[in-house]
């Protein structure tokens, strides 16, 4: 069994995503040298907990997963440089994208078909949402996904 269950997880979330979004959002892993194209989204499992404190450890992780939604704040401009859309649009786009992906009954059961290796989902929801924050020239909103998933043998 391998414990490097944040790293599994991510990988599920992107493997999940990536079919879902148009191929103009890229999805990347949390841990990645590549170069970020924008817009992208980028889901990092973070801080975790014991699913239930009660019964003690049993690999049953609480994870909290936060997706980052990045898109560049600039407008979208048409050949002739007329504005297509402007930078809120196009973070509010992006991220209705994702949400419609993430936002639904049984999260824990898709992420589970995508067969990513290392992990398995008994829970998956969105908990929390931000508004866009503005860090240089990106525009960025968080989907937080609180998980309860185990490790599992490769």
């Amino acid at each position: 069994m391998s414990w490097k269950l944040e790293n599994s997880i991510d990988a599920a979330f992107v493997a999940y995503l990536k079919p879902l979004l148009p191929g103009t959002i890229k999805v990347y892993p949390s841990c990645t040298n590549d170069e970020l194209q924008y817009p992208c989204v980028v889901p990092c499992a973070g801080e975790g907990e014991n699913e239930n404190n009660d019964i003690g450890f049993n690999g049953h992780r609480k994870i909290q997963v936060v997706v980052a939604v990045m898109v560049e704040s600039a407008d979208e401009l048409d050949e002739a440089g007329v504005k297509i859309k402007t930078a809120l649009q196009r973070i509010s786009e992006a991220y209705g994208e994702v949400m419609e992906a993430l936002a639904i009954k049984y999260l824990e059961a898709d992420l589970n078909a995508v067969n990513s290796p290392g992990v398995k989902f008994s829970f998956a929801s969105v908990m929390a949402t931000s508004a866009p924050t503005y860090e240089g020239r990106l525009f960025i909103r968080t989907i937080n996904v609180e998980v309860i998933a185990n490790p599992v043998k490769i």
